[in-house]
Parts: C-alpha cells; sequence; structure tokens
C-alpha cells in the first residue's frame, strides 16, 4: 500500500489535473462540432473516461483538528496508517475514519479495596487518557470501560500487597505498576497519564500515623521511611500508642523520632 501523503502539493497536482481534464473535454467538443464530429467525439469521450479513472485513484481529504484519521483499504482497517491533523493524499480504494483525539478525563468512582493487613480502604482516582493508537481503539468494544476495569483491579492489586499504614502514608502506585498501566492501555490505543489519587480514606488512627510518618519523611531525610513504618506496625517501645495519644503533631513525631535515633 502506498503511504498516504500530507501537505498542499498533492491537493494543488489533483484539482490542477482535473481543471486541465476538462478544458480539453471542452475544447475537443467544440473541435469536433466544426470538424470531424465522430473523431472529435471519440476523443473526448477517450478523455472525460481518463478523467474518471484519475478521479478514483486517489483523494484529498483533511483531518480536522482534535482528530486522529485511520486509513480504510476495501473494508479493511490499516493499523500501520494514522493520519494526523491536515490535509492528507489518500491512495486508491480508501476511506477515512476519524477518531476524537482531544485528551479528556476518566474517574475512578470512590470504591473499596483491602490492604494487606485486611484494611478497608476507600479511595478514588483519575487519570488523563486520550486516542493515539486508533486501530486498536476501534478493535475493542467500550474501551473506556475497559480501561476503567484495568485501573481498578492495578489499585485493587497494588492495596493487596502494602499495609494500611504503607498505603496511608503513601498511597501512590509504584512506578512498575504506573509502566503496567500504559502498555496495558496503549492495547486499546490510548495514551494515559500517571494515576492521581483524589480520595483515600483510612481508620482515624491509621490517618494519624501517617500524617506524622509524612512530617519525618519530609523533615529527616536521613530517617529510613521503612523503618519508621515498621516501628509503628510493630509497635517498638509501645510507640504506636504513644503518637496516638500525643496531644500536638509536633509531639507525636517527636515519640517516633526518638524510637528511631537510638
Amino acid at each position: 500500500m502506498i503511504a498516504p501523503k500530507s501537505g498542499l502539493l498533492p491537493v494543488i497536482v489533483v484539482y490542477t489535473t482535473h481543471v486541465c481534464g476538462i478544458l480539453l473535454v471542452a475544447a475537443l467538443l467544440a473541435y469536433s462540432l466544426g470538424t470531424n464530429m465522430w473523431l472529435g467525439s471519440g476523443m473526448s469521450m477517450f478523455l472525460y473516461a481518463t478523467l474518471q479513472i484519475l478521479r478514483i485513484t486517489g483523494d484529498v481529504k483533511m483531518v480536522p483538528v482534535g482528530q486522529i484519521g485511520l486509513l480504510v483499504t476495501l473494508g479493511e482497517r490499516r493499523k500501520e496508517h494514522f493520519l494526523s491533523e491536515g490535509i492528507h493524499w489518500l491512495p486508491p480504494f480508501t476511506s477515512l475514519l476519524l477518531f476524537d483525539s482531544k485528551e479528556r478525563r476518566l474517574e475512578i468512582p470512590e470504591t473499596e479495596a483491602l490492604s494487606a493487613d485486611s484494611v478497608p480502604i476507600r479511595y478514588a482516582a483519575q487519570v488523563r487518557i486520550r486516542i493515539v493508537n486508533p486501530y486498536n481503539y476501534s478493535c475493542v468494544e467500550q474501551p473506556e470501560q475497559k480501561l476503567l476495569e484495568i485501573l481498578q483491579n492495578q489499585w485493587r492489586s497494588h492495596f493487596s500487597s502494602r499495609s494500611a499504614l504503607e498505603i496511608a502514608a503513601n498511597g501512590d502506585l509504584s512506578d512498575s505498576v504506573q509502566t503496567r498501566i500504559s502498555e496495558r492501555a496503549l492495547e486499546l490505543g490510548f495514551g494515559i497519564s500517571p494515576p492521581d489519587l483524589t480520595l483515600l480514606r483510612l481508620p482515624p488512627d491509621l490517618e494519624r500515623l501517617a500524617q506524622v510518618l509524612r512530617v519525618v519523611r519530609q523533615e529527616h531525610p536521613e530517617i529510613s521511611f521503612r523503618d519508621a513504618v515498621d516501628a509503628l506496625q510493630t509497635n517498638q517501645g509501645n510507640v504506636r500508642k504513644l503518637v496516638l495519644e500525643s496531644s500536638t503533631l509536633e509531639s507525636a513525631v517527636a515519640q517516633l523520632m526518638a524510637l528511631l535515633v537510638r
């Protein structure tokens, strides 16, 4: 298959050819009336037929701003040919399917998942998506719904592999999970942004502990975050109770730091 060409030159060539053909037909008809009618008519019909053949050997189409095109040849979608915004020269016997390629938001509604230690967690998230592969997109029924299911499954799997305290301190997806989501999204024809967690709701005591962990991570980078989480999860030196009973966030952080810097 001939690759489509973009730009104004194909447009000029096509329409110049058509205009010249029409002018030639008109001139030969006029000539035939004045001299040999049969010869002139025959040549005119031949040129007219040639012009019609030229018309079906290609066409010029425009892909509007915010859309992406997919070539269809004799009813078969061509997965290797996507057309970006602009004017394109189409090969013979092809048509064009257009898809909305503007970026849009896909929301993961509030739902519940369980952590590795069986704590119920309510969460919601969102991503930005757009169609980058119209062939893959057109081969799937309800691709947005399938992508939403993939996202929900990845979040549930992610939460089930971490303790509630780890999730409370940092609920973002790992890089490996985000890479896996991007690969699955592309299989459906989408480009996708990193997911944003818009809601994370846990039991109040975990929220308090997570707040302390976030302060420790931000203000004391020399302290191992893993050690801080382990200290609270295993309640070393009764630190979990001391942190939860502290009247201020500063005193709660001080209780945890006192244990960690021993």
